[in-house]
Parts: structure tokens; sequence; C-alpha cells
């Protein structure tokens, strides 16, 4: 009997050990990820990395457009600049498990897509410079283009967004 438990704990380690390396590839290439609510840690840290490094950046950046302390916007720019460049790196690997807005086009078209983050870092950098300058204008013009740049990218590479859940109209009197 003691044998017979040996054996069978040793099996299932053996069949864990083997699945394990498998399982790691299963996650990333099937959408099952996501009915079971498992999430790539791999995911979560690309989803944190763009929200931190992107999107808090472009809300601190509007912010001090519209305060018109635009020397302070620079720094976040730069910050965007240098996060474009660690964008293709965050998308390594087909990696989808869990859930996740990226599609897997990224990477059928990677060469496409890591030249979005390129663009995307040259827009970011060029914002830097005219918030440097101080031209308020040119500012929100250059911030409108690195959007445009992030859209480019959003609209191709991310799952769209569903569409803002209409109010339903006031009654008239």
């Amino acid at each position: 009997m003691k044998n017979l438990r040996a054996g069978t704990t040793l099996a299932a380690l053996l069949a864990a050990g083997l699945l394990g390396g498998c399982t790691q590839n299963f996650w990333e290439a099937t959408p099952l990820g996501e009915v079971l609510q498992y999430e790539h840690p791999r995911v979560t840290s690309r989803k944190e990395f763009m929200r931190t490094q992107n999107a808090a950046n472009v809300r601190a950046i509007t912010a001090a457009i519209r305060d018109n302390k635009l020397p302070d916007a620079a720094r976040a720019a730069d910050a965007i600049a240098k996060a474009a460049e660690e964008i293709p790196r965050q998308f390594r690997r087909n990696t989808l498990a869990g859930k996740t807005t990226a599609l897997p086009v990224i990477w059928q078209k990677k060469d496409d897509f890591d030249a979005k983050a390129k663009n995307l870092a040259t827009t970011a950098a060029a914002l830097a410079v005219v918030l440097r300058v101080g031209d308020k204008a040119g500012s929100e013009g250059a911030l409108r283009t690195m959007q445009g740049t992030c859209g480019a990218c959003h609209r191709e590479y991310r799952v769209p967004p569903p569409p803002p859940a209409q109010r339903p109209a006031a009654p008239r009197s």
C-alpha cells in the first residue's frame, strides 16, 4: 500500500512537471485563461506599465498645459518617451492569457507594432521640447499629435472599448 501511494505521488509530480512546461504556452495561446479567470503575470505587468507610464503621464501633461505649467509637463513627456522605448519588450511573447485588450495581431505584425512604439517615443520627445520652450499653443498641438500616435496603435492592436452607455432621455414636461 505504501508503494502504491508513493507511486501515485511520483506519477502526479511527473505529470505536473511535464504539464507545467506545456501549460505556460497553452495559457498564452488560448482564450481559455480568460474564461478561467487566469491572468498571466506578464499581462498584469504590461497593463500596470501602460497605466502608470503612459496614461498617468498624459493626464499630468494635460493638467500642466491647462494650468500653464509647461516646463513641469516636460518631465512627464520625457517619461512617456522613455517608456515608449520599453513597449516592444513588454510585448515580447504572445501573451494573451487572462483579461487583456491586446489583440493577437500584435505578434503577427510585430515590426509595425514596434515602429508605432518608436513613433510614440519620437512624438513624446518632440512634445517635451515644445513644453520646455513654453509654447502653449505648440504644446497643445504636439500633445494632440502624440495622442494620435497612441490612438493609431490602439485602433489596430487593442480591443475597442464598448460604446458608452446611453442615458435615457429626460421626460419632457
